[in-house]
């Protein structure tokens, strides 16, 4: 997550606080009211209220969208998240809800903001790692992906990733990165549990 994080105002307008997602470079924010999470608001919902052109804010119309205040426009009871939830449960649940990020609140206060850029950055910290064998493997019915892990345990290796995704059309997938001395062992004894072991990919300084 990111913190300590950036929070406006139900009566802030919403012509500033877009200045100031601009200025400070994030697209959405907690709205605050004290020390309370009200709602949320996003640089899409700022864009969508405020005259576009000199000639809509020459309308009268334009002229009342220019006086908005972020209360008026952010969604309100946003979904929240506890800073011990995994990131599977985030992700899924931003999915979902088809929202970009969601405040993270400790009892009720509010603690950090979480956003599809740190997941994403989340991930590549879990996958893109140089040592240890990376292994892609299919799990047929029958399999289980806890077994995976299991496997590698036997012959002394540690699981540093265990990663799990469907596979449109066929068994679900699961990529690996495992590290110990006897990594060439493994990929002939998933085959043999009834996985099927679609790429190995030596330790770097191995294939170096």
């Amino acid at each position: 997550m990111t913190a300590p994080v950036t929070t406006v105002t139900e009566d802030l307008p919403c012509r500033a606080a877009l200045r100031l997602f601009r200025e400070k470079g994030f697209r959405r924010a907690p709205v605050m009211r004290g020390d309370l999470l009200v709602g949320m608001v996003s640089e899409r919902d700022l864009v969508r209220v405020l005259p576009s052109s000199v000639a809509d804010l020459d309308s009268a119309a334009g002229l009342r969208a220019e006086r908005a205040l972020v209360g008026q426009v952010m969604a309100k009871r946003p979904e929240i998240v506890g800073p011990d939830a995994h990131l599977e449960d985030v992700a899924r649940v931003m999915l979902q809800k088809k929202i970009g990020g969601m405040p993270v609140v400790e009892g009720r206060a509010l603690v950090g903001i979480i956003t599809e850029t740190d997941l994403f950055r989340a991930l590549l910290q879990i996958s893109d790692r140089t040592d240890g064998v990376r292994l892609t493997l299919a799990t047929p019915a029958g399999t289980r992906s806890d077994d995976v892990a299991l496997i590698s345990l036997r012959i002394g290796l540690r699981l540093v990733t265990l990663l799990t995704h469907e596979s449109p059309g066929g068994a679900p997938l699961v990529t690996l990165r495992a590290v110990g001395a006897r990594w060439r062992e493994l990929p002939d004894l998933l085959a043999k549990a009834g996985y099927a072991v679609i790429q190995v990919v030596p330790p770097a300084l191995e294939a170096a």
